[in-house]
């Protein structure tokens, strides 16, 4: 909803996400938070660009269809600099008249600039596409080498260090039903800050650490800042035997504790640099075996794991599959709960 202004010119109001709009499940989601210390709720799997974007802004203004001019959120700015126009595929264009990099104002809003993207779940959801499939480009091109910040595995190693640390992955185990030694494995650790954490390393496809995700004891979900959300890969991964892509850092824990050989991706949708660094990986790790997709049974989980191993097929040459739990549960750590096993339904690639 806009108003109009003294000047006589619309202005978008501040708004956030709520959590009522999440479509599907995402264990792992997160709150993000921006330079200016503004907690924003998990960024709907259904969400487009501008619903994303937009509302982080301040000062923001329409100036024509689709296009807005805001304060840049990157540099001190007295007269709003940013300009952001939508095209007709849903992507955002994003320019600041006073020099700033794309990049850098992704990043003071918490974002990245995959986020300028839709994903092709989002276009389908608004019907902007007829068909998942349809838009393989929902990811943007981008390089997958990244500068890495050593912080991360300063805070990495601190965590992992924490005297509390066994007791704390007991205590998690429990909550979440899943050995400790399968949190152990994907080296989650634990820090007495904001009341107490859980930290989850993620990866890029060289085992570089390229962000830190937190599970707060209050069940909320924060990230370090500047971090990107990268693979969740086990310390101890075998060397062979199918490689499995869980969602999310639970259902890769009980599947590495039903002895699959497991790594988690942070969401049902992950952006195009955590799909560059997947495709990399599945090269790297995988030569000859199988790649299956693990996905949640809700609308989100069918369509982002159908998406991705379509993906990954046509970006790595080789055949991908995707399974969903047996009926009956949501995901496999529901599964696991109820029996201590993991068994997997192979679905078609249109299915």
């Amino acid at each position: 909803m806009t108003r109009s202004t003294k000047q006589g010119k619309t202005e978008i109001p501040p708004r956030q996400v709520t959590r009522a709009t999440i479509l599907g499940r995402d264990d792992d989601a997160q709150e993000t938070e921006d330079a200016r210390g503004r907690v924003w709720p998990p960024i709907p799997d259904a969400a487009l660009p501008r619903d994303i974007f937009i509302p982080r802004l301040d000062r923001v203004r329409e100036r024509g269809n689709d296009q807005w001019v805001a304060e840049c959120p990157a540099h001190p700015d007295s007269t709003p600099s940013l300009s952001v126009t939508e095209t007709d595929q849903h992507q955002l264009l994003v320019h600041c008249f006073g020099g700033c990099g794309v990049e850098s104002v992704c990043e003071s809003l918490g974002l990245s600039v995959c986020h300028l993207f839709p994903t092709a779940y989002a276009l389908r959801r608004s019907g902007s596409v007829k068909a998942t499939l349809a838009v393989r480009a929902h990811s943007p091109v981008v390089d997958p080498d990244v500068t890495v910040d050593p912080k991360f595995d300063r805070l990495n190693r601190a965590f992992q260090d924490h005297p509390e640390r066994a007791r704390k992955l007991r205590e998690l185990g429990e909550q979440l039903g899943v050995p400790s030694s399968s949190l152990r494995s994907l080296g989650i650790g634990w820090s007495d800050a904001q009341d107490g954490r859980w930290s989850i390393p993620e990866h890029d496809d060289e085992a570089r650490l390229v962000g830190i995700a937190y599970r707060h004891t209050d069940g909320q979900k924060t990230s370090a800042s500047g971090g990107r959300r990268g693979l969740i890969v086990p310390k101890d991964l075998s060397a062979s035997g199918t490689l499995y892509i869980a969602e999310g850092m639970s259902d890769a824990a009980a599947m590495l504790a039903a002895g699959r050989r497991t790594i988690g991706r942070p969401a049902a949708f992950p952006s195009a640099l955590v799909r560059a660094w997947l495709a990399r990986y599945v090269l790297a790790a995988c030569p000859s075996e199988k790649v299956i997709v693990v996905a949640d049974r809700d609308d989100a989980g069918r369509e982002g794991a159908l998406d991705l191993s379509a993906w990954l097929a046509d970006e790595c040459r080789r055949a991908v599959r995707w399974a969903l739990p047996k009926r009956g549960f949501k995901d496999v750590r529901a599964q696991w709960l109820a029996s201590e096993s993991v068994s997997l339904v192979l679905q078609t690639a249109k299915s």
